[in-house]
């Protein structure tokens, strides 16, 4: 299906650093997985955006750099309404170039996202929270019921099970030492912004 997925963009394998003399660069471990990262430790939660993309930094890295989600917030210069390109800033900001179209926006084609999950890339996925599972939804269930900007979200996704139709989900909303959980890739093509 042409259908594209608005904004499933950062995916590592399409993500590269600045060159380092004469260093390849990075490519995430197929067995590395991130450490967790819970927007819930400070108030208010709207951190979801940046502890993805912390999620993501660390998988795309292999462990070698973790940085906080409010630190990513901070480098990017954002007070709200987070988008990928203030993501692009903090990730600049840390010697890795997130390529973006003009608009901001960066597309991928559903089969896209996923083929590149199956080599083991990880992906920051923005979408409706409302339009998630109820069970998926347990983390917040008054920001589930919300409908319309009100609901808008950002989640890690880790890797994807082609033979079982699953994704590994990681959803910031989440809290302690929470590792994440399989969801169906009708579940999370539900939650996904599309154009």
């Amino acid at each position: 299906m042409l259908a594209a997925a608005c904004l499933v963009l950062v995916t590592l394998l399409g993500v590269a650093p600045r060159p380092a003399a004469a260093l390849e660069p990075p490519r995430p471990l197929p067995d590395h997985r991130p450490e967790f990262v819970t927007e819930t430790d400070t108030r208010p939660w709207v951190d979801c955006l940046w502890a993805s993309a912390a999620m993501l930094l660390d998988k795309w890295t292999n462990g070698d750099v973790r940085v906080t989600h409010g630190k990513l917030r901070s480098l990017s210069g954002d007070r709200g309404g987070s988008s990928f390109e203030d993501m692009q800033v903090a990730f600049r900001k840390l010697g890795f170039d997130v390529p973006l179209s003009a608009s901001g926006d960066s597309t991928l084609t559903w089969g896209g996202l996923l083929g590149r999950l199956r080599k083991g890339a990880g992906a920051v996925v923005l979408g409706d929270y409302g339009d998630m599972p109820r069970w998926q939804a347990r983390w917040d269930r008054s920001f589930w019921r919300k409908k319309g900007k009100k609901d808008n979200h950002a989640v890690y996704v880790e890797r994807y099970d082609r033979k079982r139709g699953r994704v590994w989900l990681m959803d910031p909303l989440a809290r302690g030492d929470w590792q994440g959980e399989w969801i169906s890739v009708s579940a999370l093509r539900r939650f996904a912004w599309f154009k």
